[in-house]
């Protein structure tokens, strides 16, 4: 594989699983005579189940699970994700402010403290008639591939006239290309229609939808979006993107058994 950014993991372990282990990293392909494998996160304290494990960004080519110390014996897990069902979002409650999100010129987005669906924080938009924010999605679509997606988010305005939607927008090495400048997508899907928000009250927007493109992914992004016909005051929270068909991404997993008792569905790469 070509070398990518790694940040996250999410480790799905068996009933028989590792109480310390080192996730590691190396820019050598599989089988090198010299992997140069760096620690990148390390656990002393492991308890099974789902690990989501974040850790700074680094390149990569090659990662592997070192596991140290037994809390069974011997270690077994299902896989590293994603899995049908999955949030694909970084900081899908905007708990680490605008972290992974990318707001617009005209737009003017601010963490709110005060008003929250669930966490501790949710999202402004005030401003403009239409104001947008976006996160990329390019390397979580790479690993689940096309197919059916469902997105939802919660919504709160104490204004009148208010309408929320959402957009996600896709481009494939395969599509025709013809007159699409390399920043915007091939194509874009959302539902028909605006949500309108309800005045002083959570209202849930939603859409269940195909997305698809032809050959490997080369662009993907989840775009939020809020209207008025006067100045847009909202919050936004509580942001999800999911896979409900099988996961087929180009990257798949891959079973190599001199690498051990582990099996890795997939790495997020973001």
């Amino acid at each position: 594989g070509t070398v990518r950014t790694v940040r996250t993991l999410t480790l799905d372990w068996g009933r028989r699983y590792a109480s310390a282990y080192r996730v590691q990293v190396s820019l050598q392909a599989p089988g090198s005579a010299d992997m140069g494998w760096k620690d990148v996160y390390a656990a002393t304290d492991g308890t099974g189940g789902r690990e989501t494990i974040g850790f700074a960004p680094v390149s990569a080519r090659t990662v592997r699970v070192l596991c140290t110390a037994s809390a069974t014996a011997p270690y077994a897990h299902d896989g590293i994700g994603p899995f049908p069902g999955e949030n694909l979002l970084e900081n899908s409650g905007f708990e680490a402010g605008l972290s992974a999100w990318r707001d617009y010129v005209d737009t003017r987005a601010t963490i709110n403290v005060t008003r929250f669906d669930a966490g501790s924080k949710a999202l402004d938009l005030k401003g403009a008639k239409l104001n947008q924010i976006r996160q990329s999605l390019t390397s979580a679509f790479e690993l689940t591939g096309p197919g059916r997606y469902r997105v939802s988010f919660r919504a709160y305005t104490e204004g009148t006239d208010q309408a929320a939607t959402l957009e996600i927008g896709v481009k494939g090495s395969e599509d025709d290309q013809t007159d699409v400048h390399w920043w915007a997508p091939k194509t874009r899907v959302k539902p028909a229609t605006r949500t309108a928000l309800k005045r002083n009250e959570w209202t849930t927007v939603e859409w269940e939808g195909d997305v698809s493109w032809n050959g490997l992914m080369e662009m993907g992004y989840l775009l939020l979006e809020g209207y008025s016909p006067t100045q847009v005051n909202l919050t936004l929270d509580s942001v999800r993107i999911e896979k409900v068909s099988a996961i087929n991404g180009e990257r798949q997993e891959k079973w190599v058994p001199k690498e051990g008792r582990y099996t890795i569905r997939s790495l997020r790469i973001r």
